[in-house]
């Protein structure tokens, strides 16, 4: 492996991890301790407070574990090229 494999695999190697962690977490979530959410709006500076208790915590929970479990498969096949 060359210097650039072995920054390369370093960098995948620390996001792999930081995303195995957060996909721990996202499969213990139960709920939101808040009620209202801080959001920027597309295209903009401006912050917009909205309310969470419209949120289904189950799809949103589904959707970041699908989201994360993606991106790992995909950061494992590239290390595992290198």
């Amino acid at each position: 492996m060359n210097k650039e494999q072995l920054t390369r695999a370093n960098e995948l190697a620390e996001r792999i991890e930081k995303l195995e962690t957060q996909l721990v977490g996202w499969k213990h979530v139960a709920g939101l301790r808040t009620t209202v959410l801080r959001c920027s709006l597309i295209n903009s500076n401006q912050l917009i407070e909205l309310s969470a208790e419209n949120i289904d915590i189950q799809i949103v929970r589904a959707l970041a574990i699908n989201k994360i479990e993606t991106e790992l498969e995909a950061l494992k096949v590239e290390f595992d090229n290198l």
